[in-house]
């Protein structure tokens, strides 16, 4: 039987993970089902990094070699051979109609199809709605129509250069948020291991004090249960924390998908680009036979970016934000300044001086002799 090289034996895992039947895995790379043998390599958990013999009563332990999986990935491929894994992806979804199930009719709100039409010397690519009772029920819409729509929406969500600081700052707070929560969940996830351990001994005493085989089997599946938990928790507690430097490596991508999400999704393959649309959109887009594209409703960041960048914003006047006092003869006078004088001169009601002589108002103010008179 010929052996398969450890990549095309991880490329198997992964699709069996991702749903594929021995079959489709088969042709999708190429290779002889019974090269597979069956399930064999499926169930094997030595390429998830982890080693069992259970004829010879070894139980799952840790292994000193690379694995080619998590041991996460390996349970779910577990959980798909014993029937309980979700439905498969689509394989009618591919690389020709990248938008396909992420736009809707806008008459019926359901996903629209593609095909390929044959014409009189060659083929030609559409979407269609194949909804039942819908008014534009397999009226096929030019695939660059659909497709250079979605384009054009996605070239127009590109913030103002001057927001690069601000969105750094945005995602570094958030980064220090999430580490936060990273580390409170790594002690929860502790604290579980630990829970597990103490379950674990508690069981072990049970299994020496009990005499029924069939008693010490229950234990002895239950201790296997928990250590197979005890695995995924622990695997989970070393990923939980992002590793240093991860934050720069973080945020240069953000900031790279934000500044110019239309970039990566033109030079990105099928499977980024699906990646990108559910990234920048919140809903998939509604297309209008007739019309075009309606309003897209774009994710959170793109959403605070474009207030940022739609606000009016003026600097505030010298005079503030009151309005100015009018500036009248009074406003300047001695007895408002915030000094005193040496020596002040009383105070008269309405100009008189203080022998109850009125003074013009030329006179006022000023220096007297000695006569009383006003000094020239």
């Amino acid at each position: 039987m010929k052996r398969l090289p450890m990549r095309k034996i991880r490329d198997v895992l992964r699709l069996s993970a991702e749903g594929l039947s021995t079959r489709q895995i088969a042709a999708s790379l190429a290779i002889g089902r019974t090269t597979l043998r069956g399930k064999e390599l499926l169930q094997r958990a030595v390429y998830a990094g982890y080693v069992d013999a259970p004829k010879w009563g070894i139980s799952l332990r840790k292994g000193h070699h690379e694995p080619l999986i998590s041991f996460a990935t390996h349970e779910r491929i577990q959980e798909r051979l014993r029937g309980n894994a979700n439905a498969p992806a689509r394989k009618d979804i591919n690389e020709d109609f990248p938008l396909r199930g992420f736009v809707l009719c806008d008459d019926c709100g359901e996903p629209m199809t593609s095909c390929w039409s044959k014409g009189r010397k060659k083929h030609y690519p559409y979407y269609l709605c194949d909804t039942k009772g819908c008014e534009s029920v397999l009226k096929s819409i030019p695939r660059a129509d659909i497709e250079e729509g979605a384009e054009a929406i996605l070239q127009s969500l590109q913030p103002a250069k001057q927001l690069g600081a601000l969105v750094k700052a945005m995602f570094t707070d958030i980064w220090d948020s999430k580490l936060a929560e990273a580390h409170s969940a790594r002690k929860t996830l502790d604290a579980q291991i630990r829970d597990i351990g103490e379950q674990t001994d508690s069981l072990l005493d049970r299994i020496v004090d009990a005499s029924s085989p069939a008693v010490i089997t229950a234990y002895e599946a239950r201790i296997d249960k928990l250590e197979r938990q005890k695995i995924r928790l622990r695997e989970q507690a070393e990923q939980i924390v992002p590793p240093r430097g991860r934050m720069e490596e973080f945020i240069e991508h953000a900031l790279a998908f934000l500044s110019n999400p239309w970039n990566l999704y033109e030079k990105g393959e099928f499977t980024f680009k699906r990646t990108v649309l559910k990234l920048a959109f919140a809903e998939p887009l509604l297309y209008s036979r007739n019309e075009g594209y309606r309003t897209a409703k774009t994710t959170f960041p793109f959403n605070v970016l474009a207030d940022f960048s739609t606000q009016k914003c003026e600097m505030v006047r010298a005079a503030g934000l009151e309005p100015a006092r009018p500036f009248g003869p009074g406003i300047l006078s001695a007895m408002r300044l915030p000094f005193r004088h040496a020596r002040q001169t009383p105070r008269f009601s309405s100009g008189c001086g203080g022998q109850g002589k009125c003074l013009s108002s030329g006179a006022r103010g000023a220096p007297r002799s000695r006569s009383g008179k006003a000094a020239v």
